[in-house]
């Protein structure tokens, strides 16, 4: 189960770095969970979680339904209309869990896959800056999510001045100077 001594044996034996990735999902959004349930797809993010770890809950699994799922739910602080989300994990001072949550929405599988494919390989480059001997302190989890949230504020800038731009120029033709 979700444990702080869970996330640092998966540390120690997989030699990460001390961030944790947690895929949170349910069957509210079809989409997800067709990106989740796809081997095709759970290989690739795997493979780009390059010194860190990325876990998910499968729907189809004993942690979807029962007390697992609601023992999930109160480790992570999530209720069942919260899902789908990205959640990052970093241990901090006195074994406290850090958390940061990031929600995953999308109209189809395409683009559900591509935000995770984001965040992940943001995160990815994010340790990869780090240099080896302080992966496994507590500022990873900081240096991680502040990336993270620089890129997708970016990302969300970029995408609404580009519907912005679409809206001037539909309008100019009828604009006189």
């Amino acid at each position: 189960m979700l444990s702080v001594d869970l996330l640092i044996k998966d540390k120690k034996t997989y030699r990460t770095a001390n961030i944790f990735g947690f895929v949170a999902y349910s069957a509210r959004n079809p989409f997800v969970v067709k990106v989740m349930s796809d081997r095709d797809f759970w290989d690739s993010l795997n493979a780009r979680t390059a010194g860190w770890i990325l876990y998910a809950v499968n729907p189809k699994s004993e942690y979807y339904a029962g007390g697992n799922a609601e023992y999930v739910n109160q480790c992570l602080g999530l209720k069942p209309e919260d899902y789908p989300q990205l959640i990052i994990l970093g241990i901090g001072s006195d074994r406290i869990m850090q958390q940061r949550n990031y929600p995953i929405s999308g109209d189809s599988v395409e683009s559900v896959y591509n935000l995770i494919e984001k965040i992940v390989d943001i995160i990815s480059a994010s340790v990869k800056r780090i240099h080896p001997k302080y992966k496994n302190s507590t500022n990873v989890f900081r240096e991680v999510t502040a990336s993270l949230d620089a890129e997708l504020a970016t990302a969300k800038w970029t995408h609404f001045s580009s519907d912005f731009m679409k809206i001037v120029h539909t309008l100019l033709p009828f604009t006189k100077y």
